[in-house]
Protein backbone atom coordinates (compact mmCIF):
# COMPACT_ATOMS: atom_id res chain seq x y z
CA UNK A 1 0.00 0.00 0.00
CA UNK A 2 1.48 3.30 -0.79
CA UNK A 3 0.92 6.30 1.55
CA UNK A 4 0.20 9.88 -0.26
CA UNK A 5 2.68 12.30 0.76
CA UNK A 6 1.46 14.84 3.28
CA UNK A 7 0.46 18.02 2.09
CA UNK A 8 1.86 20.98 4.00
CA UNK A 9 -1.23 21.55 6.16
CA UNK A 10 -0.85 17.96 7.69
CA UNK A 11 2.46 18.42 8.74
CA UNK A 12 1.79 21.69 10.35
CA UNK A 13 -1.25 20.44 12.40
CA UNK A 14 1.03 17.75 14.04
CA UNK A 15 3.57 20.54 14.68
CA UNK A 16 3.91 21.07 18.55
CA UNK A 17 2.41 24.37 20.13
CA UNK A 18 5.75 25.04 21.45
CA UNK A 19 7.42 24.90 17.96
CA UNK A 20 4.84 26.83 16.72
CA UNK A 21 5.35 29.56 19.06
CA UNK A 22 8.92 29.64 18.34
CA UNK A 23 7.99 30.30 14.65
CA UNK A 24 6.37 33.64 15.49
CA UNK A 25 7.74 36.67 14.48
CA UNK A 26 8.23 39.44 17.34
CA UNK A 27 5.35 41.33 17.63
CA UNK A 28 2.99 38.03 16.75
CA UNK A 29 5.11 36.54 19.64
CA UNK A 30 3.92 39.68 21.93
CA UNK A 31 0.47 39.61 21.07
CA UNK A 32 0.01 36.05 21.89
CA UNK A 33 1.87 35.83 25.35
CA UNK A 34 -0.39 38.71 26.05
CA UNK A 35 -3.50 36.37 24.96
CA UNK A 36 -1.93 33.49 27.28
CA UNK A 37 -1.51 36.53 29.85
CA UNK A 38 -5.19 37.31 30.09
CA UNK A 39 -6.08 33.35 30.06
CA UNK A 40 -4.32 33.22 33.08
CA UNK A 41 -6.14 36.59 34.55
CA UNK A 42 -9.05 35.19 33.69
CA UNK A 43 -8.33 31.89 34.80
CA UNK A 44 -7.31 33.14 38.21
CA UNK A 45 -9.93 35.38 38.68
CA UNK A 46 -7.39 38.78 38.08
CA UNK A 47 -10.32 40.69 36.39
CA UNK A 48 -12.43 44.16 36.65
CA UNK A 49 -15.77 44.93 35.14
CA UNK A 50 -15.81 46.75 32.09
CA UNK A 51 -17.58 49.34 33.49
CA UNK A 52 -14.97 50.22 36.16
CA UNK A 53 -12.11 50.53 33.05
CA UNK A 54 -14.23 52.74 31.00
CA UNK A 55 -14.97 55.29 33.82
CA UNK A 56 -11.34 54.97 34.23
CA UNK A 57 -10.34 55.63 30.80
CA UNK A 58 -13.06 58.86 30.74
CA UNK A 59 -11.60 59.98 33.91
CA UNK A 60 -8.21 59.96 32.58
CA UNK A 61 -9.49 60.91 29.28
CA UNK A 62 -10.95 64.17 31.05
CA UNK A 63 -8.06 65.15 32.82
CA UNK A 64 -5.75 65.37 29.57
CA UNK A 65 -8.24 67.40 27.85
CA UNK A 66 -8.55 69.95 30.72
CA UNK A 67 -5.13 69.71 30.73
CA UNK A 68 -4.93 70.59 27.54
CA UNK A 69 -7.26 73.50 27.36
CA UNK A 70 -5.23 75.34 30.23
CA UNK A 71 -1.85 74.81 28.31
CA UNK A 72 -3.63 76.45 25.92
CA UNK A 73 -4.79 79.50 27.87
CA UNK A 74 -1.23 79.70 29.40
CA UNK A 75 0.41 80.20 25.77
Amino acid sequence: MQTKPKTEDEKDKKTSLAEKEAKLSPAAREIWEGIKEGLEDVKHGRTRPIEELFKELREEREKEEQQERENKKVQ
